[in-house]
């Protein structure tokens, strides 16, 4: 994951216990102005961040979880997840 990192264009805040995404700019591919990021998400761009290794998001996600899915699932959600962050602009490579 080194190379992906977070996009200059986004704000990245904790408010009230929630991770939001607040873009700079208005972009009009997307309707809303702001994004609430669920816990895996916040984990993943906060690993992006930190600058972690890709084989680390699953042992990262498993000290915040009780219960995760099997690992090839896991690692299907890890992945789905950095793209739909991609296609919202809020990570890049």
């Amino acid at each position: 994951m080194n190379n992906l990192k977070v996009s200059d264009q986004y704000v990245i805040r904790k408010v009230s216990g929630e991770t939001i995404a607040v873009p700079l700019v208005r972009n009009t591919n997307h309707e809303s102005s702001l994004y609430v990021l669920n816990q895996t998400a916040a984990i993943i761009l906060q690993s992006i961040q930190d600058g972690d290794e890709v084989g680390k998001l699953g042992s990262r996600l498993e000290k915040s979880f009780e219960e995760l899915p099997l690992e090839e699932e896991l690692q299907g959600d890890i992945d789905q997840c950095i793209l739909d962050l991609k296609e919202i602009g809020i990570i890049i490579q």
